[in-house]
């Protein structure tokens, strides 16, 4: 229902993945607009357009927000869940209770749930989320701690507003 889909990446670093994204997407002629966002407070040096914006505050007004390897312990989904605008966040890295996101906030593991939480509803199902993984990307993806004995944790999946 729109006539450009709004993508950002937030946590984006150098600006590396939106960068191939917005190459990929050009090549398909699709009406997508893809803007890289960083904080940077890890002071990487842009190798691309990044625009400084705080992580809790980037989705705002987007359509779909894309967040690679967030920080652990630290969840930004909340924020996106809040964006009026936001159909869709689709997140890579490790995840349940792995190094990415906070284990419960982020993932909905009932394991470190709070005292007292509802964990029957983690907190994107309680904002009206639906998470599903993206299988097909899961597959094809690498991970800084591949090696032969741990291989295949960075996943993909995304959270569909119901």
């Amino acid at each position: 229902g729109v006539s450009t889909l709004d993508v950002v990446e937030v946590g984006a670093g150098d600006g590396r993945l939106s960068q191939f994204l917005r190459r990929a997407l050009e090549k398909r002629g699709s009406a997508i607009e893809v803007t890289a966002t960083d904080d940077s407070s890890w002071r990487f040096a842009p190798a691309f357009p990044v625009e400084n914006v705080a992580a809790e505050r980037a989705a705002e007004g987007a359509h779909v927000a894309v967040a690679a390897w967030m920080p652990s312990g630290v969840d930004w989904t909340e924020s996106f869940r809040r964006s009026s605008t936001l159909v869709e966040y689709i997140l890579i890295g490790e995840a349940w209770d792995g190094c990415c996101g906070h284990n419960w906030d982020t993932w909905g593991n009932p394991a470190f749930a709070p005292a007292g939480a509802d964990v029957e509803a983690p907190p994107y199902e309680a904002d009206g989320f639906a998470k599903r993984e993206l299988a097909d990307l899961s597959r094809a993806q690498l991970s800084r701690y591949d090696c032969a004995a741990y291989a295949g944790n960075s996943r993909t999946f995304s959270f569909k507003r119901r």
